[in-house]
């Protein structure tokens, strides 16, 4: 679930000078908004505010296990990151993906606050978030010029779809259950089962009751 600027801001008790009242806030008062709040993400875009809520554990699970799998097999210099550390798109534009994979040598640093040359992003869909991260989301991701494939894991049955920039162009390619998801941005190929391990997701979707 995603909470806008006015909402999330009464949520949380944070308080904007208003004269008029804004809806928006600068770079500098959401990184403090967050500083000052840190057990609550807030996605940036573009002076909106988003506040970014919990999920289910199918949802979390998911998470796990694909960033675990690309743990363990990542060289350096690509490192996974999970949803506790921020992307930065632009100077205007702070994500949480799922998953996140940079493999550039300035992300390495280990007291900055954000990745900054992220390279694969992973989103696990819910019902509150898929048109968010089909649409609006996804547009900003192609914008950043680092991020050569997105993954989007499907929460109703076993299907991942995967949007790769290839020569200037975003190419489309789904794979279904007991297939191979192949990550071609870092080289690696994971079986689509071991995504979905020790989860309730089905291998398909279950018809709608008449």
């Amino acid at each position: 679930m995603l909470y806008t600027t006015q909402r999330c801001l009464k949520l949380r008790g944070a308080t904007i000078a208003a004269n008029p009242p804004r809806h928006w806030l600068s770079v500098e008062e959401y990184l403090e908004l967050e500083r000052n709040d840190p057990n609550t993400k807030y996605e940036y875009l573009d002076g909106e505010v988003l506040a970014m809520a919990g999920g289910t554990i199918d949802h979390g699970r998911i998470a796990l296990n694909a960033a675990k799998w690309l743990d363990d097999r990542l060289q350096h210099p690509c490192h996974v990151h999970t949803s506790d550390i921020k992307v930065r798109l632009n100077a205007a534009r702070y994500t949480y993906p799922d998953v996140h994979v940079s493999c550039d040598e300035t992300d390495w640093q280990g007291r900055q606050e954000a990745i900054h040359v992220p390279k694969l992003i992973i989103e696990v869909l819910s019902p509150g978030t898929e048109a968010y991260d089909r649409g609006r989301k996804f547009l900003y991701y192609q914008e950043a010029t680092s991020i050569r494939e997105y993954v989007l894991i499907n929460w109703q049955r076993q299907l991942v779809e995967v949007y790769r920039r290839e020569n200037g162009r975003w190419i489309y390619q789904r794979y279904e259950p007991n297939g191979q998801l192949e990550f071609a941005s870092v080289q690696l190929t994971m079986p689509i089962d071991l995504i979905y391990a020790n989860t309730t997701v089905p291998l398909q979707e279950a018809p709608e009751r008449e």
